[in-house]
């Protein structure tokens, strides 16, 4: 129900992204922090996903499991990011 909610909400990805992994990193407020693309072939803790970040939307967004925030990440880098608060497209 909470994904649906989201989902409604979500903006479109940056048309620079890639098609088929391309998505959208909420917060645990449903606001979108991030577009990224999802790589499903990596090791990522139980409940994450793995993105190569594409774009920063609001740098005060905290990362889950690493104590930083988006704008410490820079584009092309991976984080992990909880699977209920992403959008894939």
């Amino acid at each position: 129900m909470l994904l649906l909610l989201l989902e409604r909400r979500c903006s479109p990805p940056p048309p620079e992204s890639s098609s088929g992994n391309s998505c959208i990193l909420k917060d645990m407020f449903g606001t979108n922090v991030a577009y990224g693309i999802v790589q499903f072939n990596t090791n990522a803790p139980e409940r994450f996903y793995s993105f190569i970040i594409d774009e920063v939307i609001r740098d005060e967004a905290c990362l889950y499991v690493e104590s930083r925030t988006l704008s410490e990440v820079s584009a092309g880098e991976v984080v992990a990011w909880l699977k209920i608060f992403t959008i894939i497209q």
